[in-house]
Parts: C-alpha cells; structure tokens; sequence
C-alpha cells in the first residue's frame, strides 16, 4: 500500500452562476475555463493589448501533462483561501505585453472595466476585481506588421540603473 500510485488530482473551479432571483428549475455551473475564454478574448480586443507572454516549454509540457485547463496568464480566484475573508465576488489576474508608447494606466483601466462587465453579462457571476500585470511593451512596426520588438521592463530598468 505505502509503495501504491495514485494519480494526481486535476480539480476544475466550479462556478455556480445561478441567480438568486431566477425561477429554481436546478443550478446553472461553469467552469473557470469558460470564464478564462471571456477574459482572453476581452481583454486582447482593448486597444494597446498586444498579446499573452508565451509560456516556456517546460510550462506547456506540464499544463498538456497535467490536463491544466486555463492557462497560466490569467488567473481566477473564486474562492477564498483558508483563513482568508470571504471574497466578494472572482478575482481576476491577467498577465499582458501592452504595445510600446501607450497610456498604461488607460489601457489596464479599460481591460478591467470591459472584463469585468462582460464576465458579468455572460455569466450573472460578481466580478470583484481585475488585476493587470504588465510584463512587458512590444514596439508594433507598422510597415511590416508580423515584426515586434519586446521591451522588457525589468532588463530596462536594471540597465538604467547600471549607468
């Protein structure tokens, strides 16, 4: 028995979306997954959103080995964690690469207002907060659209700060 294998234990978010006020003929659930593709698809139309950071390969290997089911860019919280207050609602985390040149704090307020009410709209679940992570600016060439520049903030700033 000590020696005995188990397989591990993928756990899928239930969300339960059944409104309060609607007539009770059983419960409406998703799962966090269907919120993910709401998230993803909202927040990459914002103007300013260039794409998701690319996850390495060690990562992709363990996601498709482990039957991960979201992906690791956007995280949501339903329920508390142990010893925490009870949330008021998902908690939202995006991890973004926001073009070169724009407003950060304009495009991040425009991805968490529009996440939030669509979330909101296609599936009746309270959305509490969106945190945005900026990993890093892309410079977008114009002429020959296929082609970016990544600009990593942290190698920026270390390089600032050896000058």
């Amino acid at each position: 028995m000590a020696n005995e294998k188990t397989a591990p234990r993928t756990e899928l978010n239930i969300v339960d979306i059944t409104s309060p006020d609607q007539e009770v003929q059983g419960n409406i659930q998703t799962t966090d997954s269907v919120i993910s593709a709401i998230v993803r698809k909202y927040a990459l139309s914002v103007d300013g959103v260039i794409r998701f950071p690319n996850q390495g390969l060690v990562d992709s290997l363990a996601d498709i080995l482990s039957k991960r089911n979201s992906e690791r860019n956007i995280i949501i919280k339903i329920k508390a964690d142990e010893g925490e207050e009870p949330l008021d609602g998902a908690v939202i985390t995006l991890s973004l690469i926001f073009r070169f040149g724009v407003c950060i704090p304009e495009v991040a307020q425009e991805i968490q207002r529009v996440v939030k009410e669509k979330v909101e709209t296609m599936t009746h679940y309270k959305v509490a907060k969106v945190n945005i992570n900026v990993l890093a600016l892309e410079e977008v060439n114009e002429e020959a659209a296929p082609e970016t520049e990544t600009v990593d903030i942290a190698e920026d700033e270390e390089a600032g700060a050896s000058k």
